[in-house]
């Protein structure tokens, strides 16, 4: 498998996206997958780093001068360096060789872009965390906390899977092995405080200073440790070693540490920057004291504050307040730890890359060689008791059904198979050439239940079979009132539920091949 990731850093938007990016494709890599970069070669643009961890990277050009999006283009158009048209050009000019997945992490990105890219090349991911503009993904993530299904389901199609919520952070390996050693770590005490101090992998506006400032002045009752980590890029790492020298409290100052899961784990307090960050302090249970130096990551900083995991400050000064006060106050401390610690436990690289690797599905028509395949599966207990007729059919009845079903101009049959393997069956019918509704009903291979496919072999027939009924304008399914499996697929398949009956309008879009 190939997988190309197109994502950018620079001083402007940080690390935070490359960085996330890295992580997911050190894990790939050891699954077998080939992956590349590709990166626009913007000021702080991490290609260096990309190619020090073993992958290729290939930089598409510097602006030859300061790009300036349209009024309406995207928020961050700016930060794409180009407009999307030609950014797309450039794009699909280094994915001459097929790739299996182009994996998008941009906020200047969106569905016109991946029109002209991904619908040609490849199937596509895209990691996000604003839910503001239109996606044509195939699969979804955004690793939010709270994160809803509602928040993304007028964006992308409806064969997208989402990945949502912290559970799906991605998470260099070492944060899940220190977490056990970290939250034991949480219930000792000591007369020193050791603080950890991270404003993300830039920190442009060189928020570090003004929190080592702030933090010089006070006197607290306990003694205090600091840490300080800058990223390799960071612009003022020169002004912050000369702040952290003159500091009352013993100093140190890191730039572009490899073991920030240690460091952390060692940390009785942590004061930072939001992003990706986040979810690396609340694996280990550190509790937080979390500033927003980017607009776009406020809900997810107040939601996490909401569930008691940190504290949210708004500016440098509030910790003359707050910082004494918790550091009084263990207990609190204490349970702020052991909140941060439920959002996620350092596994949603193992689960994103599984998504990713997810069997690949293809459609063929149902002939008679399938008929005694259909007929084992119909009668597997697993089946017939969410079916609508639960008795056990007769091989000589199903496949006499199976004959003047092939010759129904009504009803349209297809097996799902990965490779040689069948998964599963889906079938629609209509009542006439005239109808404008079309009736579903699926099942997977007893064997294949429970793997995440249902959603895909059904986007993949409704696909399908508008292809051939090109006047449909909506979609039926009836379901038992015991099949929570199958009302859970319809309603993430944008199903609407009347009774056990779920209905869905449609409309004919060109989509990806899968």
């Amino acid at each position: 498998m190939r997988v190309a990731f197109r994502v950018d850093a620079s001083i402007a938007m940080g690390t935070g996206h490359v960085m996330r990016c890295l992580t997911l494709a050190d894990h790939l890599v050891r699954k077998g997958v080939h992956c590349v970069f590709i990166c626009r070669e913007h000021a702080g643009h991490l290609a260096e780093w990309i190619r020090h961890k073993g992958f290729d990277c290939h930089l598409l050009p510097k602006p030859d001068s300061l790009f300036v999006p349209l009024s309406d283009d995207l928020a961050h158009a700016a930060w794409l360096g180009a407009s999307w048209q030609e950014d797309a050009e450039q794009t699909r000019a280094f994915l001459e060789a097929p790739v299996d997945w182009l994996v998008v992490d941009h906020y200047a990105i969106d569905a016109r872009w991946q029109v002209q890219v991904a619908s040609v090349y490849a199937r596509l991911m895209v990691i996000d965390d604003l839910a503001d503009r239109p996606q044509r993904a195939d699969l979804l993530l955004d690793q939010t906390f709270a994160r809803r299904l509602e928040d993304y389901q007028s964006l992308v199609p409806s064969h997208c899977q989402l990945l949502l919520g912290s559970a799906y952070a991605l998470l260099r390996p070492e944060f899940a092995q220190w977490r056990d050693i970290s939250l034991l770590n949480r219930g000792k005490s000591s007369a020193t405080h050791s603080l950890l101090i991270s404003m993300g992998g830039v920190d442009a506006d060189n928020m570090t200073a003004s929190v080592l400032t702030v933090i010089n002045q006070l006197c607290v009752s306990s003694s205090l440790e600091l840490t300080v980590v800058l990223g390799e890029t960071s612009p003022h790492s020169h002004s912050v070693q000369q702040l952290a020298e003159s500091m009352r409290y013993p100093t140190r100052l890191l730039v572009g540490v490899n073991n920030m899961a240690e460091l952390m784990a060692h940390a009785d307090l942590a004061i930072g920057a939001a992003g990706s960050t986040t979810w690396e302090r609340a694996c280990l249970g550190v509790p937080s004291l979390l500033f927003c130096l980017a607009d776009n990551q406020r809900s997810g900083v107040e939601a996490v504050a909401q569930q008691g995991a940190a504290w949210f400050l708004r500016n440098p000064e509030d910790l003359a307040l707050v910082l004494p006060l918790l550091l009084s106050m263990p207990e609190r401390l204490a349970q702020m730890g052991q909140f941060a610690s439920q959002l996620t436990d350092g596994q949603g690289v193992h689960k994103v890359a599984r998504a990713l690797l997810q069997t690949r599905i293809e459609l063929q028509s149902v002939t008679l060689d399938d008929s005694e395949t259909l007929f084992a599966w119909r009668n597997h207990p697993s089946i017939r008791s969410v079916s609508l007729q639960q008795q056990e059919l007769e091989f000589e009845a199903h496949h006499h059904w199976l004959q003047s079903s092939l010759m129904n101009g009504n009803r349209l049959m297809w097996m799902a198979y990965s490779g040689d393997v069948a998964l599963g069956m889906i079938r629609f019918d209509r009542t006439d050439v005239l109808s404008q509704e079309a009736e579903v009903s699926l099942y997977l291979a007893p064997e294949q239940q429970a793997k995440g496919l249902g959603r895909k072999l059904l986007a993949l027939g409704e696909q399908a079979m508008l292809s051939q009924w090109t006047h449909m304008t909506q979609i039926r399914a009836q379901v038992l009132a015991n099949n929570m499996a199958s009302m859970h697929l319809f309603t993430h398949a944008h199903y609407q539920a009347r009774m056990h009956v779920f209905y869905k309008q449609v409309t004919h879009e060109p989509s990806h091949s899968h």
